[in-house]
């Protein structure tokens, strides 16, 4: 049975009504629904901070000297006076390398310490090389900058990535500077510094002032016992068989060109020419600053074929002018004996080496 309403205008069936109450529910519910997939959220916001640079050595930038342990200075530094030596690192910086501001790096042996040597007036070609000497290590972007004495000289930035970037940084060692690898307090040292080594200090801002440190990375200096001879030859003068030089010595200056006092070691050769060999024993030598005649035995040192250590504790040197810190004259006197034939005799067997002395003055 269907229910009718009786309106003034028309019936309504109860069945339409209930079609015509879902229908407009639906529609509602539709346009609800079109209202929510239509609206936005506004405005989405977040803030980057500032990273904190990171110091490191991957292989690609291994440190102090391409990452080896331990490091000679070579005796021709003594020559120039210096040896350059690079310590590669990386400063990684998440909001790009372009962010990186400064590097800089303090070499020092690890006695000494970082509190001893980042000030120019510590600067110490012993034991201590801060940034901020004229031989600085430091870098900065602005080549105009004299924040750091003489910024980008010496330090390089030389690859980058996206968030990173590499710097190549020079620290010019002198070869006096002391040895870590033994003890050398009986051989011109103040102290034993067996048990330390060479620190390299590395430090890194970025253009927010946000900073990082690093002293991790580190090298032995070696001992180097080493000197250096002038003039490079001896000419004794003519000699009748049968007779030795007396007093006219010839002079040979013997100079420290190594990082810690020396003893030297002589030998020599016999001389050949023309006739016999004039036997190596025949040259006599000696360091006294007024040298008696050749015949005087108590004051004079017979040269051998075998290497003989004579005393000469020639100091270690702390300045660059050895010549007048570590340096001693050798006198050189000869014998020739009868008979001999006349003719030239030479011989390129007189050979001094240095020796590290077992008990220092």
């Amino acid at each position: 049975m269907i229910l009718t309403i009786k309106t003034g205008l028309k019936k309504i069936s109860l069945i339409s009504m209930a079609l015509l109450i879902v229908l407009i529910m639906s529609e509602g519910l539709n346009l609800l629904a079109d209202k929510v997939l239509a609206d936005s959220i506004g405005t989405v916001q977040v803030e980057v901070t500032n990273s904190t640079p990171d110091i490191s050595f991957p292989a690609a930038v291994p440190g102090i000297y391409y990452g080896a342990s331990s490091l000679t200075i070579p005796e021709w530094a003594s020559t120039l006076g210096t040896l350059r030596v690079s310590t590669t690192f990386r400063v990684t910086d998440n909001n790009g390398w372009a962010e990186i501001s400064t590097t800089t790096i303090y070499v020092y042996r690890s006695g000494v310490g970082l509190a001893s040597c980042d000030t120019e007036a510590e600067n110490n070609i012993n034991n201590c090389y801060p940034s901020t000497s004229t031989k600085d290590s430091a870098w900065h972007p602005d080549p105009s900058t004299t924040m750091f004495g003489s910024p980008g000289a010496v330090c390089n930035r030389w690859a980058t990535g996206t968030t990173y970037a590499d710097f190549w940084c020079t620290t010019t060692f002198y070869y006096v500077a002391e040895a870590t690898d033994a003890d050398n307090s009986a051989r011109g040292y103040s102290g034993n510094f067996s048990a330390e080594n060479w620190v390299v200090y590395a430090s890194t801002s970025d253009i927010n002032w946000a900073q990082d440190e690093d002293g991790t990375e580190t090298i032995e200096l070696a001992t180097n016992a080493a000197l250096v001879l002038g003039p490079a030859s001896i000419t004794y003068p003519n000699l009748g068989a049968g007779v030795n030089s007396g007093s006219s010595w010839q002079t040979t200056t013997v100079t420290t060109s190594g990082n810690v006092g020396i003893d030297v070691q002589f030998s020599g050769a016999n001389m050949t020419g023309p006739g016999d060999n004039i036997d190596v024993t025949q040259q006599l030598f000696t360091t006294t600053s007024a040298p008696k005649s050749y015949g005087d035995a108590t004051a004079n040192n017979t040269l051998t074929g075998s290497a003989v250590t004579h005393d000469m504790f020639l100091s270690k040197p702390t300045t660059t002018l050895p010549l007048f810190t570590a340096a001693d004259d050798v006198y050189w006197g000869i014998a020739i004996p009868a008979p001999q034939a006349i003719g030239i005799y030479t011989s390129t067997g007189n050979t001094l080496t240095a020796t590290t002395p077992l008990v220092y003055p």
